[in-house]
């Protein structure tokens, strides 16, 4: 894919792992789950995610590396699979940096009968990136991109993004408000509904999670994800 695509707001699905395949990563994934980072009563990672430590805890090395050991070790096939992708999707090497931390997985818990509530931004680390690894080169120009894998689709339960383009002026809006009032403009946004197993990318698109649980039990909306962002040496992957 040429350059400007990658430049370009877009959204995109694929199919990508089958159902076995998710069954296989989702319960190696529960079964670490007490290795995660707690963020809230609603979500928490495993992994060490750029974006929460540059905000909240600070960038621990020692956290990046046991966390990309362990992505390596339990889930090497997957992070293949996934580099495998993107290389023959943009035709660019795909690329790692030490210090940085790896794709990982994202617990959502969804409570009975629950809409969860928006939150629109844009994945946007380049600041915070070109500060901590001054030698990557990246410029308020560098595109990124972020991808989600869902592993689980229980019953009765629907997950996806709700997003508008970068420059909408709805969109803008509701981005300007707290997060408690954002739902409010959750109907002139637009939806896409995720599969298990199938790879979701997007760019350039304020957007939130959007999951829904119609059931009388608490479901866990569980995701492999991360981004990719352009320099000069390939597609640097991480989270």
């Amino acid at each position: 894919m040429a350059e400007k695509d990658f430049q370009a707001s877009l959204f995109k699905n694929e199919e990508f792992l089958s159902q076995d395949e998710c069954t296989k990563f989702a319960q190696i994934a529960f079964s670490n789950a007490h290795l995660c980072i707690v963020r809230s009563s609603r979500y928490k990672f495993l992994g060490y995610p750029f974006d929460y430590a540059s905000i909240y805890g600070g960038h621990n090395a020692d956290m990046v590396d046991g966390h990309n050991q362990l992505i390596q070790s339990e889930f090497g096939e997957l992070l293949e699979r996934v580099r495998s992708y993107f290389e023959g999707y943009f035709q660019e090497k795909v690329v790692t940096q030490d210090g940085l931390s790896l794709p990982g997985f994202n617990f959502f818990e969804i409570p009975p009968c629950t809409l969860l509530d928006t939150f629109y931004h844009l994945d946007d680390h380049k600041k915070e990136l070109a500060t901590r690894f001054p030698l990557l080169r990246i410029t308020p120009e560098s595109p990124t991109l972020s991808f989600t894998i869902l592993m689980n689709e229980p019953k009765d339960h629907s997950s996806g993004l709700t997003y508008f383009d970068r420059n909408d002026p709805i969109g803008r809006k509701a981005a300007g408000h707290k997060q408690e009032n954002q739902k409010h403009y959750l109907g002139f946004s637009r939806l896409q509904i995720y599969k298990a197993g199938e790879i979701n990318f997007h760019q350039n698109l304020l957007h939130s999670v959007y999951a829904k649980n119609n059931s009388q039990l608490k479901q866990t909306r569980l995701t492999f994800q991360g981004h990719l962002l352009k320099l000069d040496e390939g597609l640097l992957i991480f989270w």
